[in-house]
């Protein structure tokens, strides 16, 4: 079978070939392994002239203008790229304010939202490094991740919010909160909309940065060996990310467009690179907080989603769930699986039920 990519050419090969390692030794590749190690080729640069992933964000956001990047399932709000970049710069003019700046550690605690790009975005502006975290963790999994990664400042959602604020006193990194859904006025804890409600316009102009040296994003990995590790991606680790999803042929190859589900967690590795692509590659995500069957389904239908990016439990789901029936689901054309093993025959399953899915990607990846 061909990978999606392509076979590389001959001379790719041969340098593919001469980069394989096991431990000290090298090893012949057999073309299966050659395949699975091969990336392709760029059409375009990495960076496409730009000094930053901040520089670059702000570059696609301007170019996409008024087109709708981001709707809520549940309200059916919408946020457009012009709207993502006007809010972030008023939010990231707010962190320069209270003294947040180049190398400074801003974490996002909080369950799928349209703020999250905000967020995420005006911390990049001031030249700052994200955090995602997981509004679920335990208190002995917070403490953890906070004095590992000591934050400044913590945006975070009413859900996270008890369990942050216990470790206020505890944690002397974090300067203050920031409360998503302002449900607090202590002295400790700032509004968002302070952040977002500012009267003046604002223009912030990224400081350029090592790309391949200076860290954009921590993300925690999922603690399966133990408590969750942070793991540094530089910006142009994340640039070429972004690259690669503009040049997929996951993506390119659908005759209709592309219209994402946003279920998987932004403060994991996956759902974050995939918010990242809504922004900088042109495509609508529809945001899910949390997975409910009805929600789920429905979502697929009323909005159209033609992409679903899942796990293997949610494709099980798609392939064996009686509620499926109930729903109009021939929007979806495209599955695309990771974060563990998935078997043929869900696959088949899932194809033979919906059978205008013209094709489902199974891969992985490493934080």
């Amino acid at each position: 079978m061909q990978p999606w990519y392509g076979a590389p050419n001959e001379a790719d090969e041969v340098i593919v070939a001469k980069q394989f390692h096991l431990g000290n030794q090298k090893q012949e590749m057999s073309d299966n392994d050659k395949y699975i190690f091969y990336g392709g080729r760029l059409k375009s640069n990495i960076h496409c002239g730009c000094s930053s992933l901040a520089a670059l964000i702000i570059q696609r956001l301007k170019e996409h203008g008024n087109d709708v990047a981001f709707i809520d399932a549940v309200s059916g709000r919408t946020l457009t790229y012009k709207e993502i970049l006007y809010a972030s710069m008023k939010v990231a003019s707010r962190l320069k304010h209270y003294g947040l700046g180049r190398g400074s550690i801003i974490s996002i605690m909080s369950e799928n939202r349209l703020e999250y790009s905000i967020v995420a975005f005006a911390s990049f502006f001031v030249g700052g490094i994200v955090i995602p975290l997981n509004p679920t963790y335990t208190k002995t999994e917070l403490k953890h991740v906070l004095n590992l990664t000591n934050p400044q400042i913590v945006f975070a959602s009413s859900r996270a919010f008890s369990t942050l604020k216990s470790f206020m006193s505890e944690n002397q990194s974090i300067k203050f909160i920031v409360s998503i859904d302002d449900v607090d006025d202590e002295s400790n804890v700032k509004s968002f909309g302070e952040f977002v409600n500012c009267d003046k316009d604002v223009n912030i102009i990224p400081d350029p940065v090592i790309l391949k040296n200076d860290v954009a994003i921590m993300v925690l990995s999922s603690g399966t060996t133990g408590l969750p590790k942070a793991v540094q991606l530089t910006h142009f680790n994340v640039m070429t990310v972004v690259a690669y999803m503009r040049e997929d042929p996951r993506y390119n190859e659908l005759s209709v467009p592309i219209r994402l589900l946003g279920l998987l967690p932004f403060y994991h590795v996956y759902g974050f690179m995939l918010m990242l692509n809504v922004c900088c590659n042109r495509y609508s995500m529809v945001v899910l907080p949390r997975f409910e069957p009805d929600l789920f389904l429905r979502s697929i239908q009323d909005y159209k989603v033609t992409m679903a990016n899942l796990v293997p439990p949610l494709v099980v789901f798609l392939a064996k769930h009686p509620f499926v029936e109930r729903y109009d689901l021939s929007s979806l054309q495209a599955v695309l699986c990771g974060a563990a093993p998935l078997s043929m025959d869900i696959e088949l399953q899932v194809v033979r039920r919906l059978p205008q899915i013209q094709n489902i990607r199974v891969g992985y990846g490493m934080s």
